[in-house]
């Protein structure tokens, strides 16, 4: 959203500014601030509306703002890399070449790379590798994904290589009405993510699932096939809901207060 707003008169010898605050989608706030009687604010805000309703797709900044200035521009070269840190294999550099035959699938004692998603075709809202447990075949990742919503799986987004710690994602599963609906599959993917302790004990790890949505909102969407994970069907597990409401409803609470600090100020 784009909006023009004029600061109070002043009757000192400084003119007051014009500004136009701009407001995104993930919340941030930025506010241009331009000399009064010029019509450099009327010139960036055309440029802006331009830019947020483009007529033709090659119009979009992403085309016109002209090639990145990183080291390596490919997306796909840069995730990898990533990965190859994570798994300890900082001395392994990925290529196109790699990528293009298929030989990135390094791994370690407890990960690996998969290419199962290389075409996308299992979830189409995740990379073409992923991070997964070296136990587990990519046979059960297919099967763990029809138990997600839109086929997001858990997967891994960061691993200790050292300690086995790990952060996973994943959509809700599709539990149904009854919360009774199961995989064996995605619960023995989930229960992979339990690594073993260091020191040589045989304890595992114990997985906390964090579930963002408030309780009530995940028993809710029981009703149209989702729903939350049970601590009883997943190993050494404990479900904790965050209670964070819609993006729509946070939103609306941050424009709230940010009206009432533009009204009211911070003291």
């Amino acid at each position: 959203a784009v909006k023009i707003q004029s600061t109070p008169r002043q009757t000192d010898k400084n003119p007051s500014r014009r500004l136009l605050q701009v407001i995104g989608k993930d919340m941030r706030i930025v506010v241009f601030g331009f000399r009064p009687k010029t019509k450099q604010r009327r010139a960036v805000y055309d440029a802006l509306v331009k830019c947020a309703t483009p007529a033709r797709i090659w119009d979009i900044y992403a085309f016109s703002s002209g090639p990145s200035k990183c080291v390596n521009t490919n997306p796909k070269v840069r995730l990898l890399n990533e990965y190859f840190r994570l798994l300890g294999k900082s001395s392994s550099s990925a290529t196109m070449d790699m990528i293009e035959e298929g030989s990135f699938t390094l791994s370690n004692e407890l990960w690996r790379i998969s290419d199962i998603n290389s075409t996308y075709t299992m979830c189409q809202s995740y990379p073409f590798a992923l991070i997964v447990p070296e136990c587990i075949i990519d046979q059960e990742l297919l099967q763990a994904s029809s138990f997600r919503a839109r086929y997001r799986l858990p997967v891994i987004s960061w691993c200790h290589s050292g300690t086995g710690a790990v952060l996973a994602r994943s959509s809700q599963p599709l539990v149904g009405l009854m919360m009774n609906m199961r995989s064996n599959a995605d619960e023995k993917l989930v229960a992979s993510l339990c690594t073993q302790l260091a020191g040589g004990k045989m304890s595992r790890r114990k997985l906390y699932i964090a579930d963002a949505r408030p309780r009530k909102n995940a028993l809710a969407n029981g009703a149209m096939g989702g729903g939350s994970e049970s601590s009883s069907n997943y190993f050494q597990s404990e479900i904790v809901f965050f209670g964070i409401d819609n993006i729509h409803a946070m939103r609306e609470s941050f424009a709230r207060l940010r009206d009432y600090l533009d009204t009211h100020g911070t003291t």
